[in-house]
């Protein structure tokens, strides 16, 4: 098995698959993706969401949606990368060869209204500040085109899990063991097999570490 970490608006990511897929030549490939997302990503569609998909996402979950879409749009227009593409990228590799592939991120719409019932107040407030400090403030310098190191993905995740526990334990913690239950099951099933898994770098080390746990792996 091997674990693909991307950046879903970097350059650097799309090659860097094509790189791995080459040298590793798996049998099956994992990606982080619903069927929803996917067909986006294939037809184009811009994901919109309408005020009836309030009710069943919940108002936090919306308003969430509706930022973070807003944000990785303008990051991959700065950086001239459609959000998405590095998973777009290994669907079509895949595909060409002729690889199995799985889909195996959670519903996006199980991840909002989770999302909505788990943001606090306070989560709240300090989003609030944050944009304020994002916009008047200096920040950690990262570079848009390529995938973030280690060392800033553990720095940046830690504060995420600081200041907000609700939505990491809702968009990291939940997913990471939603996604490696589906490799996992997937491996057991599939024996002999190579397995490419690519998801997004911040996922890679919670993954890992769930597959290893269950086959003892250290």
């Amino acid at each position: 098995m091997m674990i693909i970490g991307t950046s879903h608006i970097a350059a650097s990511s799309i090659k860097e698959i094509r790189h791995k897929l080459d040298a590793f030549k798996p049998d099956i490939v994992c990606l982080e993706l619903d069927p929803a997302r996917l067909d986006s990503l294939l037809y184009k569609t811009k994901e919109k969401l309408r005020l009836r998909d309030m009710r069943d996402i919940g108002i936090k979950g919306y308003l969430f949606a509706l930022i973070a879409m807003y944000a990785q749009n303008r990051l991959g227009r700065i950086v001239g990368i459609q959000p998405g593409s590095d998973m777009l990228e290994a669907y079509k590799l895949a595909k060409g060869r002729k690889l199995h592939i799985e889909l195996i991120d959670q519903p996006i719409g199980i991840t909002l209204k989770r999302l909505s019932r788990s943001i606090t107040w306070k989560e709240k407030w300090h989003f609030a500040a944050d944009i304020i400090k994002g916009l008047f403030g200096k920040g950690m310098a990262i570079d848009l085109t390529k995938v973030p190191e280690d060392k800033i993905i553990g720095h940046l995740m830690a504060i995420l899990k600081q200041r907000y526990p609700g939505i990491y334990t809702t968009l990291v913690t939940e997913r990471n063991s939603y996604m490696a239950r589906k490799v996992i099951k997937l491996l057991e099933s599939n024996k002999g097999n190579k397995v490419a898994v690519i998801v997004g770098a911040a996922h890679v080390k919670g993954i890992r570490k769930i597959i290893y746990d269950h086959f003892g792996i250290f």
